[in-house]
């Protein structure tokens, strides 16, 4: 299968390129002129700004998925630029798509799409946090631009019904556990001590890749405990009193469920290195690059 990767020089598009040829894929490795290239066998770099819909075209040219890490992540920009860049940017690539009939787009969106770690003070109306009753109840212009990528996502795949969609929901990306411990309950407070490992999230993207049913659907990409050693109910009883228990949060567990990820696409938020299984291998052999 031949992949196209935006953001391909970023933190996780890294991750994301090697792994994709070590399953097997052709991979179009994309970022921003200048950024660092992407290398090694079945890589094809091509530099282009994903707010120029022609270059985006070029990029998806002859390839049947995409990846989509290219944007900010965060909103310490100017709002306009963080609206032009993420929102404009991931409706170019998925024009794209559409226009090249790829057949599976992943999306890489963020827990902030509800609201978090930028919100003044964050509302939660339950835990665990689902991904399809919980409303969005962001404020700043990061957590705003990735809600909006969901929803473009919703609208693509009401039009191409054929195809793959999935937002993927990431959050707080280490390279492992012990890189996320942290023992400061007050500071993470506001996106629930949630993390997941680099890893962990590359693997993510290529199951949803070969996601084996059409249709938008939006996955938490969280690991399945938290980065603290305190007990998961005694901080919902400190921080967020008022919030509602759907379930038990025994011992660390995260506050964000992840069910539909791991009935969808078989991803196991329990394991933090996981190896390359079958389903994120390519359908066919990868030619030379």
């Amino acid at each position: 299968m031949r992949i196209a990767v935006t953001g391909a020089a970023g933190l996780l598009g890294r991750h994301v390129v090697a792994r994709a040829v070590r399953a097997g894929h052709d991979v179009v490795a994309t970022d921003l002129p200048g950024a660092p290239e992407a290398s090694g066998r079945s890589v094809r770099w091509r530099a282009a700004d994903l707010t120029d819909l022609d270059a985006v075209r070029s990029v998806l040219a002859g390839t049947q998925g995409v990846v989509h890490l290219g944007g900010l992540t965060n909103p310490h920009h100017p709002e306009p630029d963080v609206h032009r860049i993420n929102v404009g940017g991931s409706h170019h690539v998925l024009v794209a798509a559409e226009e090249h009939g790829l057949a599976a787009v992943c999306l890489a969106s963020s827990i902030n799409a509800i609201g978090g770690v930028y919100s003044a003070h964050p509302r939660y109306d339950h835990f665990p946090i689902d991904e399809e009753e919980h409303p969005s109840y962001c404020e700043d212009s990061y957590s705003l631009s990735k809600w909006l990528i969901e929803q473009q996502s919703a609208a693509f795949a009401r039009r191409r019904p054929d195809a793959a969609f999935s937002a993927l929901r990431l959050h707080g990306l280490r390279a492992d556990a012990a890189s996320a411990r942290s023992d400061d309950d007050e500071r993470a407070r506001k996106d629930l001590w949630g993390w997941v490992s680099l890893d962990a999230a590359a693997s993510a993207c290529l199951l949803a890749l070969r996601r084996p049913t059409p249709g938008h659907a939006v996955y938490h990409v969280v690991s399945d405990r938290t980065i603290t050693r305190t007990p998961s109910s005694e901080l919902a009883a400190r921080f967020y009193p008022d919030v509602p228990l759907r379930a038990p949060l025994e011992g660390n567990a995260g506050f964000y469920s992840t069910a539909r990820i791991t009935a969808d696409l078989g991803w196991d938020p329990a394991v933090d290195h996981p190896e390359i299984g079958d389903a994120e291998r390519a359908r066919q052999p990868a030619s030379s690059a």
